[in-house]
């Protein structure tokens, strides 16, 4: 985020960012299966990157959507989006037919349990809930990295893995 937030500004554009939560265990589950990390890890994995996407973000216009309301109500989701971020968006008839064609509800392969996020992940539950107030934000960070202090080496390597692998 700080390489395009320099180049926006030198262009003289406003960045507006949409983030799309997904709950750690879809994502967690996904890890596990497309790239055999355990659960724990990509749990982690997801608390870091929402943390420095809504870090990266901060004092942006922004809006926050989750994943499995993308795909089970694009339209209705875009238009939080519109209203959100002033972008007057509005797919013509061609537009939204290439995306429901893209997008269904089959694309989600991993389903949260319905629990609440406990452990570590605790502090972020007003995040993955869409919550971006600075204080929220504040106390999801310190809270998190309170509980990650012990653990973080193990998660930083396998990340480390996971690009090198990725890039290879």
């Amino acid at each position: 985020m700080p390489l395009w937030r320099r180049l926006l500004a030198d262009l003289g554009v406003e960045p507006r960012v949409v983030l799309v939560s997904r709950h750690p265990d879809e994502v967690a589950g996904s890890l596990q299966r497309r790239d055999g990390l355990p659960v724990a890890i990509g749990e982690l994995l997801w608390a870091r990157y929402l943390l420095e996407a809504v870090r990266g973000s901060d004092g942006c216009r922004r809006g926050m959507v989750a994943y499995h309301q993308l795909l089970d109500d694009w339209r209705g989701t875009i238009g939080r989006i519109d209203q959100a971020l002033g972008l007057g968006l509005s797919p013509d008839a061609r537009q939204a037919k290439a995306i429901d064609a893209f997008l269904s509800p089959q694309l989600r392969h991993h389903r949260a349990r319905g629990e609440a996020l406990d452990g570590v992940l605790a502090p972020l539950a007003p995040l993955a809930a869409g919550a971006l107030a600075q204080a929220d934000v504040d106390a999801a960070q310190r809270g998190f990295d309170a509980g990650m202090a012990t653990v973080e080496p193990v998660v930083d390597g396998y990340a480390a893995l996971l690009s090198e692998s990725r890039s290879q």
